[in-house]
């Protein structure tokens, strides 16, 4: 059987040294921010498209 064991103060700070001061995935943040860009024009091509007079009577004649 193993023994329990508890983590000191020196381990933890050990454990927390070598990371860097914001733990951001660079790849992962810039894939979201591409996602929200893309969403918002796609967005903004439909509501010109359903704002434009000549869509308005193609679909209401």
């Amino acid at each position: 059987m193993v023994a329990p064991y508890s983590p000191s103060q020196e381990d933890f700070d050990e454990l927390f040294d070598n990371l860097p001061p914001f733990n951001i995935n660079c790849e992962r943040l810039k894939n979201t921010c591409f996602a929200i860009v893309q969403t918002a024009l796609i967005g903004a091509f439909f509501y010109v498209i359903t704002k434009m007079s000549i869509t308005r009577t193609m679909i209401c004649n």
